[in-house]
């Protein structure tokens, strides 16, 4: 499996959904392999990135936001596999940290190079973006 898409469903109130239809048409006809999981649960995009690094999976891609990409870090810590950011989310912190321009995105990811990037940790969790105690989710849920 060379392309692993993780998409949360409720990421952006389904915005991360759209991108299935983008992701089937960028492979149409390509050699590449891509798979797409939609998750299901809380912390499900983390036991699907561990089971598919684990499998050897090139790329996998983080589809909703900083939540869901938040999952699919804990999951890819100590594995091989490289880590993709498409915006479905309604904020999409991290990624507007490392680009304004979300233009053509799927294509220029999955195409892209790729960057190191430091990873943190509290306890036993992981994160890229930022660590903090709520508040910042309640402004999300008040917006």
């Amino acid at each position: 499996m060379d392309h692993v898409f993780i998409i949360n469903p409720v990421a952006g109130r389904g915005k991360a959904l759209k991108f299935v239809s983008e992701i089937r048409s960028y492979f149409k006809g390509e050699n590449a392999k891509y798979t797409v999981k939609v998750t299901k649960y809380p912390r499900h995009a983390t036991e699907i990135a561990r089971e598919y690094a684990r499998k050897g999976a090139k790329r996998i891609y983080s589809v909703g936001g900083d939540g869901t990409l938040n999952e699919v870090v804990n999951g890819l810590v100590g594995e091989k596999s490289s880590l993709g950011v498409l915006p479905g989310g309604s904020g999409n912190d991290f990624l507007r940290s490392v680009t304004n321009n979300f233009d053509n995105i799927l294509d220029r990811t999955i195409s892209g190079s790729e960057k190191n990037i430091d990873v943190g940790r509290v306890n036993d969790k992981y994160f890229i973006n930022i660590s903090s105690m709520g508040f910042d989710a309640q402004v999300a849920y008040t917006a």
